[in-house]
């Protein structure tokens, strides 16, 4: 089945203008189209499984499901609070290569990002 641009557009639209997964402004540049049943996973090609979302956080989710992938934000958010916990106080160790570190400050950032918004969205209604 093909998705129209019509369809796309109503998406876009109920979704006010922001990426599903992390709330975050989607700009034509960086807008992709997701499943939250993925195919590789029995999904369909069908409206009700498409949302609109960024690159990265379509990237990052890969093949889970929405579930799947808001727990694991959320491990690695509470990761990330413990690590920085844990190092309060410590020497300061050679920064790492800076390529790695952004990559994994991105994906932080993005997962906190996937945390708040799904909370918002539970109390929605």
């Amino acid at each position: 089945m093909t998705v129209s641009r019509q369809q796309l557009e109503r998406i876009l639209k109920a979704q006010k203008y922001r990426c599903f997964l992390t709330g975050r402004p989607l700009t034509p540049s960086d807008v992709s189209v997701d499943h939250l049943v993925p195919l590789s996973r029995g999904g369909s090609q069908d409206v009700s499984n498409l949302r609109l979302v960024t690159r990265g956080a379509n990237h990052a989710k890969s093949n889970l499901l929405l579930q799947e992938f808001v727990e694991l934000c959320r491990d690695v958010v509470a990761e990330d609070r413990r690590r920085k916990r844990r190092k309060r106080g410590k020497p300061k160790r050679r920064p790492r290569a800076r390529p790695y570190a952004q990559r994994c400050d991105d994906f932080v950032s993005l997962c906190q990002d996937v945390v708040a918004e799904n909370g918002r969205r539970k109390y929605r209604r």
